[in-house]
């Protein structure tokens, strides 16, 4: 138990309090956790449960759904009005209905759809935005417009709303809008604008607001309102919901923007001049100096992917200097939610050293220090941890030839727990070499080169050791004028997995593995004969295969995989030489498929024919692969984070299928903290029209992201980076004045 303790000191030093033993560290949220999600899924054309963690069945609330991939309307649905009353923002029709074009229902944890194909459709992608009717948040009302120029209408926002976006309901009408920065803030109520149409700001006019600014209780109308209307009231704050304007700049470095808190949804619109509204989120991925997925709230246009802003801790800053983001002069208005920050909180009241893991990007914060007056303070003994969970299961690693044995070390036990090394000269054109612990390396002729169909020959990896591997010598893998790189998968379950087995030409073989989850994507190579590599995709489907070593698009076989799809105990193969030769050896790799949370996926997309694509993991990649499967050839092509992966420039490039060195002149790839996007600009064999790709991701390495409380003060100024991976820093803190400010001081860097 701790122990609070008092110590008298010299030379006017105010008393220290001093609370023995280990403290307690509080996990919290900050932000709107429960009232407002982003919600991304691919219809089914059946009933589909949406949990976004919303109680709407007993709260109520609003969701807009906007289809992603293709054109199609933005849909609002609400509670207050039914879920199978529609209205469209990009239309001024009045509500509708449509058969299994609906909210079924509203759900402690969400809503489930229709079955119609506007927003339940197998062959797209969607995003919803949903918003929880919540005091100081969001609210909806309906009511009837006498037509008269002064009627007031009560609401329960609980505080003065910074907009409110309005809808005629049983006649067409365009949708107006109020909000608080309409004429750069000045008289706002005098004004409106249009959340279907292009057009600016326009007023005054006293036909719709009554020229009276709304209250925290009710907003007022005039005479353009005559008939059934709903309302939506959005709060203004600086803790979960800010409505504000900003002026444009005109230049890429647009003007910074405070909210109050780092946002996760913004909606834009130039007041003072026309343009499209706009949406991004960072579900779908705001890119910092990169391209931003945004769809359009007035239009029905498909997901277009541009440079339009980034998110900053407390706010946002434009990226572009284009007319609908940041045009010189230009008036705009906004909407930001603010993003759910997961915190931490040092309780000074239960122990005064604090051994902190962080499980997650936290804001740390402190919580009942000794009176003002008193020394109140704590010891912080900060770890890092990778919380991607692949660090100890896949590594790329980039290495100079010595003309001799070398020692490569990777952090990966493959000698004990077995895995699969992939080498590459980058300099030169040189064979893929692939080398596996269950083949065994050393000169016994394990190597298989990926970018041909050569039985297994004389390799250059030497031997597998509970750090990494070694590396013999030859021109092709040890040339000292060379560089090279080797990305190593260590056998983990729901990671990686490799099998040998021995064919024996009958339809419907089953080979077991250990992989403990259905295989994402399984690569296999006969041994002992001058086969192609088969590859199956989950994308594909057991049908399907491609070609590792070749640019082939994908092909029909039933006898490679028997037509018959992997589960998470064994993979079936049919009667094709590739794959069950009779007397045939060969060598499976399995990989894995993870949700979100998980360190690797294997998933496709749709190209656009150079408009670009935005591909969302839920992380952060540290290595890409990509094939093209329909549509015509194309090379595999493999990234890494290791060599390279530039935002808005060049790559390093290397393609499975061919022996030459890498590639650094194309500009085919950016990662972000929620994926990766294929750039606007690029040809058929990343983004042809329609054609679908395939791809394998795994995740960065990710330490914690620490933010400190605004009431931490640090000596210098600046705030230290968290600690490395595995390493651990001591942080000192202390406050005399109750915890107003608290002094830190970095005081240990880095040790283990």
């Amino acid at each position: 138990m701790a122990n609070d303790k008092d110590f008298k000191v010299k030379n006017s030093v105010q008393p220290t309090r001093y609370v023995e033993g280990l403290g307690t560290v509080v996990a919290g949220t900050d932000g709107p956790g429960g009232l407002f999600s982003t919600t991304l899924y691919t219809g089914t054309g059946a009933s589909l449960a949406i949990n976004n963690g919303l109680n709407l069945s007993g709260d109520g609330g609003l969701v807009w759904t906007k289809r992603r991939s293709s054109a199609n309307s933005n849909w609002f649905l609400d509670s207050v009005r039914g879920g199978s009353q529609i209205l469209r923002s990009n239309t001024t029709e009045a509500q509708f209905t449509s058969s299994g074009l609906e909210i079924t229902s509203f759900n402690s944890n969400g809503y489930t759809l229709g079955t119609a194909g506007d927003i339940n459709n197998s062959s797209h992608t969607d995003v919803s935005w949903a918003f929880k009717k919540t005091a100081n948040f969001f609210d909806i009302v309906t009511f009837t417009g006498d037509g008269s120029s002064n009627q007031t209408i009560s609401h329960n926002l609980g505080s003065v709303p910074g907009m409110i976006i309005t809808k005629k309901t049983n006649a067409t009408n365009n949708w107006y809008t109020y909000h608080r920065g309409n004429n750069g803030g000045t008289n706002p109520e005098q004004y409106w604008i249009e959340l279907d149409g292009a057009g600016g700001t326009q007023g005054a006019n006293a036909n719709f607001w009554y020229n009276i600014a709304p209250t925290s209780n009710q907003f007022t109308v005039g005479s353009a309102f005559n008939g059934n209307f709903v309302a939506y009231l959005f709060a203004h704050n600086s803790t979960s919901i800010n409505c504000g304007t900003y002026t444009g700049n005109g230049s890429a470095t647009g003007p910074v923007v405070t909210t109050g808190f780092k946002p996760q949804w913004l909606l834009v619109k130039a007041a003072s001049s026309s343009g499209d509204w706009w949406i991004v989120d960072s579900v779908r991925g705001v890119v910092d100096g990169g391209n931003d997925p945004r769809l359009l709230p007035n239009t029905s246009d498909a997901e277009a992917t541009s440079n339009y802003v980034k998110f900053t801790s407390n706010g946002f800053q434009p990226e572009a200097g284009f007319g609908i983001v940041n045009g010189s002069g230009v008036k705009y208005i906004y909407m930001a939610i603010a993003a759910v920050t997961d915190t931490d909180t040092l309780d000074l009241s239960t122990g005064s050293v604090f051994n902190y893991t962080p499980t997650a990007s936290k804001t740390l914060k402190l919580s009942n220090p000794a009176a003002s007056g008193t020394n109140s303070g704590a010891t912080l003994l900060y770890n890092s941890t990778d919380l991607a969970g692949v660090a100890d299961k896949f590594s790329t690693t980039l290495y100079t030839g010595n003309a001799g044995t070398q020692t490569i070390t990777n952090g990966l036990n493959l000698a004990g727990d077995g895995g699969l090394v992939w080498t590459k000269s980058r300099t030169n054109s040189a064979h893929h070499e692939l080398t596996d612990t269950v083949r065994g390396g050393g000169s016994n002729g394990n190597a298989l080169r990926s970018n041909g169909t050569d039985t297994e020959g004389a390799g250059d990896l030497e031997s597998f050791t509970s750090s990494g591997f070694v590396m013999g010598y030859n021109t092709a893998d040890g040339n000292a004028a060379q560089n090279y790189v080797s990305w190593a998968w260590k056998k983990t379950p729901n990671f990686f997995d490799i099998v040998a087995y021995t064919g024996d030409g009958n339809a419907g073989k089953t080979i077991s593995h250990n992989l403990g989850s259905v295989p994402g994507m399984m690569i296999i190579k006969e041994r002992n004969g001058g086969r192609n590599w088969a590859v199956y995709h989950r994308s594909l489907g057991a049908t399907k295969y491609v070609y590792l070593n070749t640019t082939d698009a994908e092909a029909t076989h039933t006898s490679i995989w028997n037509d018959t799809a992997p589960t998470n105990s064994v993979f079936s193969v049919g009667t094709a030489n590739n794959t069950n030769r009779n007397g045939g050896t060969y060598i499976a790799y399995l990989f894995g498929h993870n949700t979100s949370s998980g360190p690797i996926q294997c998933g496709s997309y749709t190209g656009t024919g150079g408009s670009g694509r935005s591909v969302t993991l839920g992380w952060q990649p540290q290595w890409v692969m990509i094939k093209r499967a329909t549509g015509g050839t194309a090379n595999w092509h493999v990234w890494d984070s290791e060599r390279g992966i530039v935002a808005g420039g060049n790559d390093k490039l290397l393609f499975p299928d061919s022996s030459s060195g890498e590639n650094t002149t194309l500009n085919r790839l950016d990662v972000s903290s929620t994926g990766f996007e294929i750039p606007s600009g690029n040809n058929i064999t990343v983004d042809g029209s329609g054609d679908t790709y395939i791809y394998m991701a795994i995740a960065a390495e990710e330490g914690a992201s620490t933010t400190y409380d605004s009431s931490i003060k640090w000596s210098g100024g600046t705030a230290p980076t968290s600690p490395a991976i595995g390493e651990t820093d001591v942080i000192t803190l202390d406050t005399t004045d109750g915890g107003t400010t608290y002094r830190a001081a970095h005081a240990i860097d880095g040790a283990k």
